[in-house]
């Protein structure tokens, strides 16, 4: 039996989301070096908007944060996010700025991070929050 609450709500909406890691180009390892300008991507595995990116940490960042700027396959630019300074092993969410619709991605399409090189020393896994629409 369904509940009978539910629409009720509108927060009751089902939304799906998938976590993709983005991998390094022509890296043996998934990680990300942001200590040069560097990228990792991912793939939408559906229509979607990229609403998250997760970091964690692989080698410490040093002197300044990475700047990490998001694109879609098309080059367009959908956000630009900090790494900050950190140890090993730190990770974080980066809330992403959804409302462009350059945000909104197709199935297949392929989403860069780009580093900008600023740390003298860092380097990162990378996962894209890619929610349904």
């Amino acid at each position: 039996m369904s509940n009978p609450l539910y629409g009720q709500n509108k927060a009751d909406a089902n939304v799906s989301s998938e976590l993709v890691l983005a991998s390094a180009a022509g890296a043996t390892q998934p990680a990300v070096v942001i200590s040069g300008a560097n990228a990792g991507y991912a793939i939408a595995p559906f229509a979607a908007k990229v609403t998250q990116v997760m970091y964690n940490l692989t080698v410490a960042t040093t002197t300044s944060k990475a700047a990490i700027t998001i694109d879609d396959g098309d080059g367009n630019v959908i956000d630009i996010v900090n790494v900050p300074v950190a140890a090993i092993n730190t990770g974080g969410v980066l809330t992403v700025d959804s409302s462009d619709a350059d945000a909104t991605v197709a199935e297949g399409e392929s989403i860069s991070l780009t580093s900008d090189g600023s740390c003298d020393a860092g380097a990162a896994m990378f996962w894209v929050r890619f929610e349904r629409i």
